[in-house]
């Protein structure tokens, strides 16, 4: 954020937010799958265990279901932080510009 101010630092906390709830579906998912006697749960119970482990595993798996929500965040993300990395590390002054200048002219 001191190098690119705060508006512009806002797809750095969407990935970080992304990269968060990944983790969290796969605790959730780690608390469901153990869950024991689920043939004696009642079937409200039951089928509401049953959403929440097809909710954690639709974030946490890729392509479990189609459009998938996380890799439509993600790319969303990466365009724009993309864009911000590439107008600071092009600019004139920058090292990227330093290490990349032609040190010898070519003739013709």
């Amino acid at each position: 954020m001191a190098q690119i101010g705060k508006d512009e630092a806002k797809p750095f906390d969407d990935l970080r937010a992304i990269i968060n709830e990944i983790i969290l579906a796969s605790r959730r998912l780690a608390r469901l799958w153990i869950h024991k006697n689920l043939d004696a749960l009642p079937l409200e119970r039951l089928e509401k265990h049953q959403k929440g482990v097809e909710e954690a595993e639709a974030i946490f798996w890729e392509g479990s279901v189609d459009p998938d929500p996380i890799n439509q965040r993600l790319e969303k993300v990466i365009t724009e932080i993309e864009k911000i990395c590439r107008s600071i590390i092009e600019t004139p002054n920058s090292l990227y510009a330093f290490l990349n200048c032609p040190l010898f002219k070519k003739e013709v």
